[in-house]
């Protein structure tokens, strides 16, 4: 056995006995001032050999890494979502040098990449191994480099209770408007109209945190934007759309990155540029906590957000994550409202 073998094999024991996962702020009494962040462990954990598996692939992902970022240029990083790596395009769209590495949720990684592609800029995309001890390695090997800029909202030692902890921080280093209405501008048709775009759901559904509505929900809010005489388009998968089946309308559609599709399932294939122009067309957004909802915030443009669930309950701040994507310190065009509210009384539309 070689000394890099072996190092792998520690490294999928050391991560078996404690794997992390991000922040989140314990139960506290509303009144206090005082933030108790704790880490939570995976309830089950994975085999030797999976962690094994996945030791050999991180330690591939950052040899790749290596040799994208070489020499010249100056580094962009970011992990997760496409939500993420909108927000890391608002910073470094404009330099021309950058180079952006993005460790990216699984069904993040081609979406991601779109966006990427459109911009034009050098990039890699990887596998997510944020919560390993080789996502440090990734950014102490990056940071040794002296070409690993600041990253949007990347926390520091990528320890999300510091968005909890300083929070200001964040909101001065967050790029927070763009020039992609003039850049990549308008859908001619749809910009004429009283239109907009609602996306009902993130790409997890779980009760932890509830990042979509229930059918029922997400069919009263279609309702009212029709009632009020709106076109709508409802943005998600597949997936999506046949979870949210029950909404059907004649100027109802759903939209993903490379189709429309009408009330009578009839496909309209686009390009990405194309869905990007319609993204920049909408009088008016409404989403739950959603990569679009940043879209649109970093547009300027008014934007309706459910707020998360947790179990069921709401918890501002119950996820650190709601103190950056969710804030209105760094997004003034965002309205944040609970579901039962906005069905409720006919005053945010």
């Amino acid at each position: 056995m070689n000394k890099s073998q072996a190092d792998l094999i520690l490294q999928a024991l050391e991560a078996k006995r404690s794997t992390l996962k991000p922040v989140i702020i314990s139960e506290q009494n509303k009144e206090s001032f005082v933030k108790v962040v704790k880490n939570t462990r995976q309830p089950t954990r994975p085999s030797i050999v999976k962690l094994r598996d996945q030791a050999l692939s991180n330690e591939n992902a950052i040899e790749k890494m290596m040799e994208f970022v070489g020499d010249s240029g100056n580094i962009y990083l970011t992990f997760g979502g496409v939500g993420d790596i909108v927000l890391l395009l608002a910073e470094c769209h404009l330099d021309k040098n950058a180079k952006i590495v993005f460790y990216a949720n699984s069904g993040s990684k081609e979406f991601g990449k779109n966006f990427l592609e459109l911009f034009g800029l050098d990039h890699i995309v990887l596998n997510n191994i944020f919560g390993s001890s080789d996502a440090h390695k990734a950014v102490n090997l990056l940071k040794a480099t002296g070409r690993l800029q600041t990253s949007a909202h990347l926390p520091d030692g990528l320890d999300y209770g510091d968005w909890i902890r300083n929070t200001s921080k964040y909101i001065k280093r967050i790029t927070a408007s763009t020039d992609w209405l003039e850049r990549f501008g308008f859908d001619e048709e749809l910009s004429k109209q009283k239109f907009m775009l609602f996306a009902p759901t993130g790409s997890y559904k779980g009760m932890h945190k509830q990042k979509f509505l229930m059918p029922h929900e997400a069919e009263a809010v279609v309702k009212l934007y029709l009632n009020k005489g709106y076109l709508v388009y409802i943005v998600g998968t597949d997936e999506d759309k046949l979870y949210y089946q029950s909404i059907k309308n004649p100027k109802v559609f759903w939209l993903s990155s490379d189709k429309i599709i009408d009330n009578m399932n009839n496909i309209t294939s686009i390009t990405f540029e194309r869905f990007v122009k319609i993204l920049n067309s909408a009088t008016e957004y409404c989403s739950t906590d959603t990569w679009l909802k940043t879209y649109s915030c970093l547009l300027g443009k008014k934007t309706i957000v459910f707020d998360n669930r947790y179990n069921s309950k709401y918890s501002f701040g119950a996820d650190s994550g709601d103190l950056i994507f969710l804030n209105k310190f760094i997004w003034p065009s965002l309205t944040l409202v609970k579901i039962e509210e906005f069905i409720k009384y006919d005053i945010y539309i």
